[in-house]
């Protein structure tokens, strides 16, 4: 009898271990927050990334170069950063940036950490992982059903095939526990449209597949990473809608009993800024016109690379980091990573048109380097909207508002269709297209 019951308590306690669990670790309304949350044409900002260690959650924002730190929920600091880059990583592990980092250049490089071995921080690059260590990750999109991951180190497999039923977009890694299982973001679309459905999949260190998790798409904030694991194998998703923002904890991924794996039905909601925002602009007087954009795709990537590698000097003068009223009553406040001394990238700037001379020549006038209020389009600024900066790519002669775009442009049925030069659209924001990177991404 007592043999049977040890039996009985013991399968019990196998099937405990291999149940996926979730909890909310961290919740709180916008509202209550205490870093601003701002609506704009281009996306709904305030956190831009997060870390978890231990019993406290970090965040980084958009708006300032603060870390806020949250243990048990309630604030305990708010420290500013060294260097402004939107992403961050809690652990202390990220002192020797690798030489192939600029932080000047690059602030927002993706952080992505292996706790495998030798504790490592990887600066992800569109797949191209690298770190101090010199044990690079290479995670490779090679077609809608096939992708592959190539790793530097003896103690994982070097190479990793997966397959997919011609719906692959992109993939990405998330982390390595200190088993050395490997979770990966996946973006697959949606009936070849231009949606996506993400999930996280989970690999054992042999490439064998443990769970996926679909994930749902509840991203009221444009956050540059809402995923994160930590050494146990625990996976933290930045979940928000109009509410506010949670922290789900998700254990036991690696131990699953079930494969395919989902959110209570209450969180499966589809709610994205992109259909949120705003889409009012500066108005265009000037009248569109049909564009041979072919012809032009090489001198735009190269106007487009010297807009973003334009260096210019700041004084005090052409700073506003906080609100500032203008000589026009317009209300002026310039991006937050522009310091007094020397800059590289043009700044944005709502309304913005200018060419690189103008710029140079109105900041010695002492104009406002960008203004990123858009209240109002203002005379003593300078700089280039997301617009502007794609005028000035194609080289036109007017401000081409994106609410013009669908005039000039051609409409793609497919992400694959799309080339160099071109634009990623939707009313109210443009994006240049540079080039695909190696695991998918634009």
């Amino acid at each position: 009898m007592i043999k049977k019951i040890s039996i009985v308590i013991l399968l019990l306690s196998i099937i405990a271990i291999s149940q996926t669990k979730h909890e909310i670790i961290f919740e709180k309304e916008h509202s209550d927050l205490p870093f601003e949350l701002k609506i704009e044409n281009s996306g709904i900002y305030s956190i831009s990334s997060f870390d978890v260690l231990n019993d406290t959650v970090y965040f980084s924002v958009f708006n300032d170069k603060n870390i806020y730190k949250f243990y048990n929920g309630s604030q305990t600091a708010a420290t500013e950063k060294s260097l402004h880059s939107f992403d961050i990583s809690a652990d202390n592990i990220t002192e020797n940036i690798p030489s192939q980092i600029d932080p000047v250049y690059y602030p927002n490089h993706l952080l992505k950490k292996s706790y495998f071995g030798e504790e490592t921080v990887y600066f992800d690059k569109g797949g191209d992982l690298f770190s101090s260590s010199n044990k690079p990750i290479k995670i490779i999109k090679q077609s809608r059903s096939k992708a592959e991951l190539i790793f530097d180190q003896t103690e994982l497999k070097r190479n990793f095939e997966l397959s997919f039923p011609d719906d692959l977009a992109m993939i990405d890694i998330i982390g390595i526990d200190q088993e050395g299982n490997i979770f990966l973001l996946v973006e697959k679309y949606i009936d070849k449209t231009l949606y996506v459905d993400r999930e996280v999949l989970v690999l054992n260190k042999s490439g064998e597949i443990l769970s996926n998790l679909s994930i749902p798409s509840a991203k009221y904030l444009y956050t540059i990473k809402d995923l994160q694991i930590d050494r146990n194998g625990n996976l933290y998703h930045l979940y928000s809608d109009e509410t506010g923002v949670k922290i789900f904890k998700w254990s036991n991924l690696v131990e699953s009993s079930v494969q395919n794996i989902n959110y209570p039905e209450k969180y499966q909601i589809d709610v994205h800024f992109n259909r949120l925002v705003p889409t009012d602009e500066p108005v265009t007087t000037q009248t569109p016109v049909q564009t041979d954009l072919s012809s032009v795709r090489a001198e735009a990537l190269r106007i487009g690379e010297s807009y973003v590698l334009h260096e210019y000097r700041c004084s005090s003068t052409n700073l506003a980091p906080t609100n500032t009223t203008a000589p026009d009553g317009d209300i002026v406040r310039t991006p937050p990573w522009l310091i007094v001394g020397y800059n590289a990238r043009i700044p944005y700037m709502w309304g913005g048109f200018n060419t690189l001379a103008q710029f140079d020549a109105e900041l010695l006038n002492g104009k406002f380097a960008g203004d990123i209020n858009t209240a109002g389009v203002s005379s003593y600024a300078v700089g280039v909207d997301c617009s502007g900066f794609v005028s000035r790519c194609w080289q036109m002669s007017y401000h081409a508002s994106t609410s013009m775009m669908p005039n000039i442009t051609t409409q793609y049925s497919s992400w694959d269709d799309l080339k160099p030069g071109d634009a990623i659209h939707k009313i109210g924001h443009v994006r240049l297209f540079v080039e695909k990177n190696p695991n998918g991404s634009l």
